[in-house]
């Protein structure tokens, strides 16, 4: 995706009103890496995700790949028992979230070995923080820009985005100069790397849907397919794909994230996942 798209100044990202070009996603990008890295996190280690798709859930997917780790993408409505199982077998001390996830997801955190939640708000890229769609949107999902609270006999430490922002800055001010810098981030990663975990129900018990692990070469595949010599298909370029799906779903990640960023189109990112929403986001 950064090779494909280094120097392009055209939207990769439009979400609700805030068009982030892929310049300035490659520097989020950037800042997200140096904030895990500053976490202790490294090549081959596994995070666990609980994330609607918003613009920081793009940035830590594509951190994530970028220093070689392990995105774990889990759904907040999994037994609560699979997702503690789930939670200790990642070894991660942080759990991954948008607020929308922390109410139904809370009381399980805190039975896991999970320490603390980085959690993100549906509002953290709205322009001007304010949800010009609010009208529509506040039926289905608040976005105002906050840290949940927890209760008391389950509250554990948060990390809102500024407190994840200033772990970014931190990190970059131990290196001497840009170039030192750079080289902290950078993993040689292989396209037969584990990068994803992603969820298939099948003919499982529903609560329990099946972990498909995935190498970076399976996005990379059907990502270069999307090109026009190889497929036959028109030119993607330009277009905007709307982003409409659980981020705990493979195909998904690969149609609406991938695909798009590798043929320098635009997402249109939308965390309302809801049949009766589906309309107002095509508008």
């Amino acid at each position: 995706v950064y090779l494909r798209n280094k120097g392009k100044t055209n939207d990769a990202i439009f979400y609700r009103g805030n068009h982030i070009s892929y310049e300035e996603m490659f520097r989020n990008v950037e800042n997200y890496c140096a904030a895990l890295r500053a976490m202790g996190y490294r090549k081959g280690n596994e995070l666990p995700v609980c994330m609607s798709v918003t613009p920081e859930f793009i940035y830590l997917f594509l951190a994530i790949s970028k220093i070689g780790a392990k995105i774990n993408t889990i759904g907040s409505w999994f037994n609560q028992q699979y997702l503690i199982d789930i939670l200790n077998r990642t070894g991660s001390k942080y759990i991954f979230m948008t607020g929308d996830n922390v109410e139904v997801l809370q009381a399980t955190v805190a039975q896991s070995k999970i320490e603390a939640m980085v959690v993100f708000s549906l509002g953290d890229s709205l322009p001007d923080g304010r949800d010009p769609y609010a009208e529509i949107d506040c039926e289905f999902k608040c976005f105002e820009k906050r840290t949940p609270v927890l209760s008391q006999t389950e509250a554990m430490q948060i990390l809102d985005h500024t407190e994840f922002m200033k772990l970014a800055v931190n990190y970059r001010q131990m290196f001497g100069d840009e170039e030192q810098f750079q080289k902290s981030l950078d993993e040689d990663v292989s396209l037969d790397d584990d990068f994803t975990i992603t969820y298939t129900s099948g003919t499982t018990d529903p609560s329990r849907p099946k972990a498909v692990l995935h190498p970076v070469r399976s996005y990379m595949t059907l990502a270069r397919f999307k090109d026009a010599d190889i497929s036959g298909m028109g030119q993607m370029k330009g277009m905007t794909v709307l982003a409409h799906f659980p981020t705990y779903v493979h195909a998904g990640l690969t149609t609406s994230i991938v695909d798009p960023l590798f043929e320098n189109c635009t997402i249109a990112a939308e965390p309302i996942y809801d049949k009766d929403f589906f309309i107002h986001a095509l508008l």
